[in-house]
């Protein structure tokens, strides 16, 4: 599977690198500030620990690159993951990896493109490096091939459903935008569907 075979080829060669703007470090029991002069070896001197909650392969870009702003938007990631392995059959969409975070955003990166995941990164505060580029990953890394075979089935089965089809895919995409900022709410995505129906 193209997600079996991404999570192969990071195992044979180095995966994104994450680093934090503004990143603090630790060295002789004092912490760095953002100007590099340390700072008293206090509780509150320590740097800030993003929440890192989630079910592995279910993570969105925001968790996995360690971000500090974090909010509803990553349950919106979550269901549209579940929601797009309802449509190809496909479970789990995401391997879970023993690589860790870069790994899984190599994932997301082969499947919605390293641009956008780079600019997601960007829009977090962070810089990833190193994701390589799709004739490096020797796999099907679009979201169009994914859904390429749930497609062609739907259109040989219930020919009157495609446009369906088509508008839920659309709708996953929107879940799964790489960007908090622009990824669909649960308000949006109800009002999607009442629309839909009403039509």
């Amino acid at each position: 599977m193209a997600a079996a075979a991404v999570a192969a080829a990071s195992r044979k060669r180095p995966v994104s690198a994450i680093s934090h703007a503004g990143q603090t470090s630790r060295a002789g029991g004092a912490a760095c500030g953002k100007d590099g002069h340390p700072k008293p070896d206090n509780v509150d001197a320590l740097p800030q620990q993003p929440d890192r909650a989630g079910t592995p392969g279910f993570r969105a870009p925001e968790v996995l690159l360690h971000s500090m702003e974090q909010g509803t938007p990553v349950d919106m990631w979550a269901t549209g993951v579940v929601f797009l392995g309802l449509l190809v059959r496909r479970y789990p969409v995401f391997q879970n990896t023993d690589r860790g975070d870069e790994a899984a955003l190599l994932q997301i990166a082969a499947l919605l493109g390293p641009a956008r995941v780079q600019a997601a990164a960007e829009r977090c505060r962070r810089t990833v490096t190193e994701i390589p580029s799709a004739e490096d990953l020797h796999t099907p890394t679009s979201f169009e091939e994914l859904v390429a075979p749930s497609l062609r089935r739907a259109a040989a089965a219930y020919p009157s459903e495609r446009a369906r089809l088509d508008a839920a895919l659309e709708l996953v995409l929107m879940m799964m935008d790489p960007d908090p900022t622009q990824r669909i709410s649960a308000a949006e995505a109800l009002e999607r569907l009442k629309l839909r129906r009403r039509s």
